[in-house]
């Protein structure tokens, strides 16, 4: 059998299936011995050929998923040299978010800062001090998105509260790289 054919899975036949579940006559003469011979026969030639089937669509199933794994690292070897070259488009044309071409176009855009909170007491206990109590909540804990839209953050990553110019304590930031995605037509 060969690998691209798909192979066809043989089905016992419903006669056979549903002798099974009937009563057999009784073996009276030699000839009905020879006849149930033969059928154990047959039918185990037929169980022999379904598993050499199931041998070859495992076999067949192997070599698609790794052609499939194949295909999912051309993909991602295609998509970051796109990325490489949108890269030196983009450092060509700074302000230019999106490049169109005949198939597709490239995006850049800008992504938010991710917050974190390592030290959850201490950073409300900052709030506190430094006067931003509208942020905190009755179990004391931060509004985080009152937050957010009161307080600066400076290029390297510290929050500041804008009134006091006092650093808050217990929180960071991180700036993230910008995202990049392909669109296809």
């Amino acid at each position: 059998m060969q690998l691209n054919q798909k192979p066809t899975v043989k089905i016992l036949a419903d006669a056979n299936r549903e002798g099974s579940n009937k009563k057999r006559k009784e073996i009276k003469k030699k000839n009905d011995v020879e006849k149930s011979i033969l059928e154990i026969k047959e039918i185990r030639k037929e169980m022999e050929d379904v598993k050499k089937e199931i041998y070859y669509l495992e076999i067949e199933l192997e070599n698609r998923k790794n052609a499939l794994e194949d295909k999912k690292e051309t993909i991602r070897d295609i998509e970051n040299s796109v990325r490489n070259y949108g890269e030196k488009l983009r450092s060509k044309y700074p302000t230019k978010k999106t490049f169109y071409f005949k198939n597709g176009k490239l995006r850049f855009g800008k992504r938010q800062r991710k917050w974190d909170y390592p030290d959850e007491e201490r950073f409300v206990k900052t709030c506190e001090d430094s006067g931003l109590t509208d942020v905190i909540q009755n179990r004391k804990r931060v509004h985080k998105t009152k937050f957010k839209n009161i307080v600066e953050v400076k290029d390297d990553g510290r929050v500041i509260n804008p009134e006091t110019k006092e650093i808050i304590k217990g929180v960071k930031t991180k700036k993230r790289s910008d995202y990049f995605r392909i669109y296809s037509k």
